[in-house]
């Protein structure tokens, strides 16, 4: 896979050899981009354009989708759920796994 901050694989092999549990999270990629916007915006960085430009993302997030189905990963959409449906969801998840 390409050698990406924004999406640690090597971290995540860890955890998947560990047994830790892992969920995908992912969002739109318009989405993502007004989130990286803003936050570039707040820390007064603009040398990082790239990093909320809309293609960028959308390939971030097909290598991101291509690992999660590789390794059969369950995947959360959270563009449009807040916080407390997001963690609903996980709990879900781990809750469903603990079962099988």
């Amino acid at each position: 896979p390409p050698r990406s901050t924004l999406f640690p694989y090597t971290t995540l092999f860890r955890s998947l050899k560990a047994g830790v549990p892992v969920i995908g999270l992912i969002a739109s990629p318009t989405r993502l981009s007004q989130v990286r916007q803003h936050r570039l915006k707040a820390l007064g960085n603009s040398e990082l354009e790239a990093y909320a430009e809309t293609k960028d993302i959308q390939n971030e997030l097909a290598s991101a989708r291509l690992f999660f189905e590789k390794f059969d990963l369950p995947v959360i959409d959270v563009t449009r759920r807040s916080i407390e449906e997001t963690a609903a969801a996980i709990r879900s998840i781990l809750a469903e796994n603990k079962n099988s």
